[in-house]
């Protein structure tokens, strides 16, 4: 099993590898390596990383052994009793005892302790690894958000450029008296309102992206790679695989049951506490000139204090412990069918709306033809245009809406550590 050292310096290592290969410092970045780059450099993630270092440091308490113990004490007759012939530390007059003392613990307390470290030390990496999977989860929903924000602008600015091309030829047409000067400034409007929706998304965009490159790590902000296919994992189409596939690979399952095995190990360490040690001395006692040496031993006698308040205390966490675990199975469960069946109906949804689009772009092109021939009237073409652009932006609303329950499966089900 690599250290928690070893795992930080592997860590190190996919950051450098991870953004070398994605090429320049301004190349594309896709779904896949978004998680990638969040799971090895986000800042939030690697201090999240360091509870395992500080959770494994107990080990190094649990192993040591206990110091012994030295005393000693002198005693002096008083004055007028003293033996004038040998002086004040003649000794006639004193008594020492030099005492070297043991504590031997009974009952495995130092081999429960480290079991306990151990464990304690398991669950820590076990929530680091649930966190780096909510890290992971984040970073693709964020990516989203800015491939959302920038096909929102990049909808705006085909809309925005089709109307650029209509106002310069109705500015035309209106000096050469073909169309009135209203449907010019009509035109005009909607050139405007397009102008300062691009405004905003193009702030929205800037943003999000920045928003990004915090959450992966990254020195300055990057394009995403807008023609990712968005799909890193396969999706089983059983739900029965899922479900079974989410009560093995589930990390917050992996958490529940690391907690309940440190439970486990606290409610032995605590038994164990209840056992008195035992203390082993070896005594020197000079009394009065006369030397004395031997040794000792001592004991607690458990006649009040067994530890019993410690020992319910930890028999209770692990119930609950047991309780945590249960409940997330059914957590799990639950999860998984929610999100495969919203992935299954968006996924329909959004086939649907793929075949609408192109109806949309059809009407549009032939709305603008008989518009440019004099065929129909400004209203006609202002309302196909509406309708085009309308679709276009359910479209894509819909097409993240997909895209969200997908990420959403991949969390539900634990499919996103395949990534």
């Amino acid at each position: 099993m690599r250290s928690p050292c070893q795992a930080n310096w592997a860590a190190a290592a996919a950051v450098v590898l991870g953004i070398f290969s994605l090429g320049a410092e301004n190349a594309a970045v896709g779904v896949r390596d978004a998680v990638r780059l969040a799971r090895a450099g986000n800042p939030f993630q690697w201090a999240k990383k360091m509870d395992a270092d500080i959770s494994a440091a107990d080990r190094i308490t649990a192993g040591l052994l206990p110091n012994p113990q030295a005393s000693g004490q002198a005693i002096f007759i008083p004055d007028s009793r003293q033996r004038t012939d040998a002086g004040l530390l003649g000794g006639p007059n004193t008594q020492w005892l030099l005492q070297f003392s043991y504590p031997v613990p009974l009952g495995g307390k130092r081999k429960r302790a480290m079991d306990l470290a151990d464990r304690n030390a398991e669950w820590a990496s076990s929530q680091v690894a649930d966190a780096a999977v909510q890290t992971a989860f984040d970073a693709g929903r964020k990516w989203l958000d800015v491939w959302f924000a920038a096909i929102n602008r990049q909808l705006v600015e085909e809309a925005k450029n089709n109307i650029d091309n209509l106002v310069a030829i109705n500015e035309a047409r209106a000096r050469n008296e073909v169309i009135t000067k209203v449907e010019l400034i009509r035109t005009q409007i909607l050139q405007e309102q397009y102008s300062l929706q691009l405004r905003s998304l193009e702030r929205d965009a800037a943003n999000e992206s920045r928003s990004l490159q915090i959450m992966l790590g990254l020195p300055e902000a990057r394009p995403i790679d807008m023609g990712d296919a968005f799909a890193p994992v396969a999706v089983p189409e059983s739900m029965d695989a899922l479900l079974a596939y989410a009560q093995v690979h589930r990390s917050d399952k992996r958490a529940a049951r690391a907690a309940l095995a440190s439970m486990a190990s606290s409610l032995a360490y605590q038994h164990a506490l209840a056992v008195p040690d035992v203390s082993v001395s070896a005594v020197w006692n000079p009394q009065n000139g006369v030397p004395y040496a031997g040794l000792g031993v001592g004991i607690d006698v458990p006649v009040f204090s067994r530890n019993q308040g410690n020992i319910r205390k930890a028999e209770l966490s692990e119930e609950q412990a047991r309780r945590a675990l249960r409940a997330v199975e059914q957590r799990i469960e639950t999860d998984t069918r929610n999100a495969y069946e919203t992935y299954r109906e968006r996924l329909e949804t959004n086939r649907r709306y793929a075949a609408i689009i192109a109806q949309a772009g059809q009407v549009l092109d032939t709305i603008r033809y008989a518009y440019l021939r004099g065929q129909t009237t400004l209203i006609d073409f202002l309302e196909a245009q509406r309708t085009w652009f309308e679709t276009r932006k359910q479209l894509y609303e819909t097409l993240l809406s997909f895209r969200q329950s997908y990420w959403d499966l991949l969390l539900a089900t634990g499919l996103i550590e395949e990534i």
